[in-house]
């Protein structure tokens, strides 16, 4: 079999450069030569012009000039016949993947945020993709003070925004929130239909309790493929409980099930003790919640949101998939009297993690510099504690 032709990021145009210091525009002045600035990683091979067949660049009308990859609907088609899944999501997948893998050979952002999400899981830790996730979740994670992350947070948003236009999507900037905030990159996709990926870069979380890992991602294409950095697995599946706990959205629910069955092989250990110390984050302490959660759901909240991203030939069960997860929440419903005392006490600004991860003291050293944690802490602290008898 003969070798697939080189690929090139760079192979659209891009609008005139201003002389400036900024490193986004010397990275899109790079990806115009044709040579790879210094990035977090490189590929000899990606210097060369190819598109593969059923793709092209056009230019954007309204976007000042940028050449844009597009995606031709027989293309797509090809993919979802390949693949199982839509097309639609297929196409999101790909340019998800592309904003990804620029993202990460980014001289600035490429060392600074971590994927974490459904993404995360699916299209990086679950082998051949369990089901498609079309949301790019990210941590800033320079574990720097506050002042410097608010610096940074200003040339964060503005490299990300220089990159996304250079794919020709309008974009949409969600709320400031104290986390962070949400961008919208809308598109019309190959069937005419407006679209968008949305992106999250969260600043509590800058702390990361485990390395953070490079890998590949699930692509329907391998001639698209695409990596990024990420969160470790063991935190991003704790988040994905988290928030499985806190929401109850029928995608977080069907991950945790793939969780239940050992999609993901992971340390449990770790796990539980990641989930309990991260719980503080939640808005109320983790033993107020129902479990298991949403046991209410109906199967036509399910339908609608997990067909569009599953294979045509699974068809998700409500029953099924609360009976596979019953025994997964009965354990984070069950809590030692160590995790109860952490649990507690956090709420009132007594912030001891050692109760929970003293076993790993490279985590617990991680644990106690976590901004989130700390800002929980210090926001209890200002609480009025109720009577501590017996307590």
């Amino acid at each position: 079999m003969s070798a697939a032709p080189s690929r090139s990021w760079g192979s659209y145009s891009s609008r005139r450069q201003s002389a400036s210091s900024c490193p986004t525009r010397c990275w899109i002045a790079s990806q115009r030569s044709g040579r790879p600035p210094a990035s977090t990683w490189t590929n000899a091979s990606e210097a060369g012009g190819y598109s593969p067949a059923g793709t092209s660049s056009c230019p954007s009308a309204g976007r000042r000039g940028w050449r844009v990859p597009t995606f031709s609907a027989d293309y797509l088609a090809r993919l979802a016949g390949a693949t199982g899944f839509r097309s639609d999501t297929l196409e999101k997948v790909l340019r998800l993947g592309r904003v990804l893998d620029q993202v990460g050979r980014h001289p600035f952002l490429g060392e600074r945020l971590a994927l974490k999400g459904g993404t995360a899981l699916n299209l990086f830790f679950g082998a051949q993709a369990p089901r498609l996730s079309v949301d790019l979740d990210f941590n800033y994670v320079r574990p720097v003070e506050r002042d410097e992350m608010l610096r940074e947070k200003e040339e964060i948003e503005r490299a990300l925004g220089l990159v996304a236009e250079g794919d020709g999507y309008r974009l949409q900037w969600g709320a400031r929130e104290h986390a962070g905030r949400k961008t919208y990159l809308h598109y019309r996709n190959a069937l005419g239909t407006p679209d968008r990926i949305e992106l999250d870069v969260n600043y509590l979380y800058r702390v990361s309790l485990q390395p953070v890992l490079v890998e590949e991602g699930w692509t329907p294409d391998p001639d698209f493929p695409f990596r990024a950095r990420l969160v470790g697995l063991e935190e991003t599946l704790a988040g994905k409980l988290l928030a499985l706990v806190d929401r109850g959205a029928p995608r977080d629910l069907y991950d945790a099930v793939g969780l239940a069955k050992g999609r993901w092989p992971h340390d449990g250990a770790r796990l539980r003790r990641l989930f309990v110390v991260l719980s503080a984050g939640l808005d109320r302490p983790l033993p107020t919640y129902e479990m298991p959660h949403r046991a209410s759901l109906s199967h036509a909240e399910l339908e609608e949101a997990l067909v569009p991203v599953l294979r045509g030939n699974v068809h998700p069960q409500r029953d099924a998939l609360t009976a596979a997860l019953a025994p997964v929440m009965t354990d984070l419903a069950t809590h030692s009297d160590p995790e109860k005392a952490y649990i507690e006490r956090i709420q009132w600004g007594e912030f001891q993690p050692e109760l929970v991860v003293e076993d790993e003291p490279e985590l617990l050293e991680r644990v106690r510099r976590h901004p989130m944690l700390l800002w929980k802490a210090e926001n209890g602290r200002k609480r009025r504690r109720p009577d501590r008898a017996g307590g």
